[in-house]
């Protein structure tokens, strides 16, 4: 690993900025590093269909979304360039990996770039915390470190879907210092949740941590690990527990005036969901209209669609629908057969899990390219990396100890 960190120093800390949002500067960042990557990288590229699927999204944003609002040639032409943005960011993903031929220093770069990617964003979530902690607060919307606008709640939380999914296998695969870190980050994320109140990081936290723990049991073909997990939660439970009934560091009192509190306090808030209600409304008026054509824009009559499939029809018509669609379906499959592989040890799958996971979950519930086109390009750097390290595997046992 030290190797690796020593290698790739530049890069990785390219990935950490840019995943930081360094000054604003994400789409340049990204493109900088792809442009280190191509210097150093050695070895030639190798087509693959997710490439395809990528190149035609990215031809049919061009060509179907709305750039009205954008007068000036020069950021016209810096609009329509953004669109390669995820194509970029698939083309980085197999030029880090593809540096390395043997299949256990692949698995563990991949880590360690992973790992950077959750860095940045995680200090990102830690600088709008500070930011916006003694700011006045109408809504639970907060401000944004480096552009100093208010960022919408959804938003700020979707920083913390990449390094809650790696942090919650660090805590199931790690030793005793690694879960302490994990518990302690995953305390900062849950703690600016308090402001932010969304509901879809706590329901991702839960169904991310106990699916990866019955994962890690069902592939171990044993439940004697399951009881160290147990005993480490019942105590940080009861920590937890011990703290807000006593109200020390008046913890009780900032929990029960908190945004999210008040946001559970109402149970009708926690049923209802506007989000399935828009979803009916939007295709009911697909079917009633016939509209199979162009770009939907159905954001100025019924708000964001909240999944990612259908902001890319509503942005850029049925062909990015469709498009998208394969693209998801394939990658999904490549997961599936890097948890059945026999070449691919279980901590390792574990972690992919536990970062896959939140992530789709993530696209299932809010809108990804209306407003958060950085989490699907992380996505199709993950995915191309992961893509080479299955299909260009040798036969060796991988261990990442």
């Amino acid at each position: 690993m030290k190797n690796i960190l020593k290698n790739n120093k530049y890069i990785l800390i390219l990935i950490v900025l840019f995943s930081l949002n360094f000054y604003n500067l994400y789409f340049f960042l990204l493109f900088f590093a792809l442009f280190v990557a191509i210097i150093i990288n050695k070895n030639k590229i190798q087509f693959d269909i997710n490439m395809l699927y990528l190149i035609l999204l990215s031809i049919f944003l061009m060509i179907f979304m709305d750039y009205s609002s954008v007068s000036r040639t020069g950021y016209r032409v810096i609009a329509y360039s953004k669109q390669l943005i995820y194509l970029l960011g698939y083309f980085l993903g197999i030029i880090l990996i593809n540096e390395y031929k043997e299949q256990n220093t692949k698995c563990k770069t991949f880590v360690c770039i992973c790992v950077c990617m959750a860095i940045g964003m995680i200090f990102h979530l830690i600088l709008n915390y500070m930011f916006s902690y003694n700011q006045e607060l109408i809504t639970r919307n907060t401000y944004d470190f480096w552009t100093k606008e208010i960022w919408t709640a959804t938003g700020q939380a979707a920083l913390g879907v990449i390094p809650l999914g790696i942090l919650i296998a660090y805590f199931i695969n790690g030793n005793i210092i690694e879960r302490i870190i994990s518990v302690f980050f995953i305390s900062i994320i849950m703690l600016y949740n308090l402001i932010l109140a969304c509901r879809t990081i706590i329901f991702i936290f839960i169904i991310v941590f106990f699916s990866s723990l019955i994962l890690k049991q069902v592939l171990n073909r044993s439940w004697n690990n399951l009881k160290k997990i147990i005993i480490s939660i019942s105590i940080f439970i009861s920590l937890f527990m011990f703290v807000y009934c006593n109200n020390f560091f008046d913890i009780k009192n900032n929990i029960k005036n908190s945004n999210l509190y008040k946001r559970f306090e109402n149970n009708e808030r926690i049923l209802y969901d506007t989000r399935n209600q828009r979803r009916v409304q939007i295709i009911n008026y697909i079917i009633k209209e016939k509209y199979f054509g162009g770009s939907l824009m159905v954001f100025y009559r019924y708000g964001y669609f909240h999944d990612l499939l259908f902001d890319a029809w509503d942005k850029a018509s049925i062909l990015s629908f469709i498009v998208l669609l394969l693209y998801i379906i394939n990658s999904i499959i490549l997961l599936l057969r890097i948890l059945k592989s026999k070449y691919l040890c279980i901590d390792f799958k574990i972690f992919v899990f536990s970062l896959s996971l939140p992530i789709y979950l993530e696209f299932c519930v809010e809108p990804i390219l209306h407003g958060m086109q950085w989490l699907f390009v992380d996505y199709c750097i993950i995915i191309s990396m992961l893509n080479n390290i299955y299909y260009n595997r040798n036969k060796n046992i991988i261990n990442l100890a």
